[in-house]
């Protein structure tokens, strides 16, 4: 069964977004394609280079440099976990994870439409 994240598969990174409202982090893929984007509005960790980076988006964004790192990196893997959990991982080496399984949406996928009306 294929995963409704493939279409990030081989996307590059080109942009990440702060924001005081919701959703106050998001990964956005601009390359070729039709534009998709990661909102993340729940704890994650970014392992870079061997450092796991523990970030809370809605907290004060202290920390939330390092997924600057993630720009311009591939995604090599796109993985929705046993507890809702969202794997990405970049050609890079370095990973994102997401926690799922609370109550609220910690994460959300959406690729736009590629017709037009």
């Amino acid at each position: 069964m294929a995963s409704y994240l493939e279409p990030l598969i081989g996307r590059e990174c080109t942009r990440i977004t702060f924001d005081a409202y919701d959703p106050p982090l998001v990964l956005w893929f601009l390359d070729e394609g039709p534009v998709a984007r990661v909102e993340i509005s729940g704890p994650l960790t970014l392992h870079v280079a061997g450092v796991a980076h523990d970030l809370d988006p809605t907290a004060e964004l202290g920390g939330s440099g390092a997924l600057l790192l993630l720009v311009g990196r591939r995604v090599k893997l796109a993985q929705v976990r046993d507890d809702e959990d969202l794997y990405l991982e970049f050609v890079s080496r370095a990973s994102l994870e997401v926690r799922g399984g609370s109550s609220t949406e910690p994460w959300w996928f959406h690729v736009e439409d590629e017709r037009t009306e």
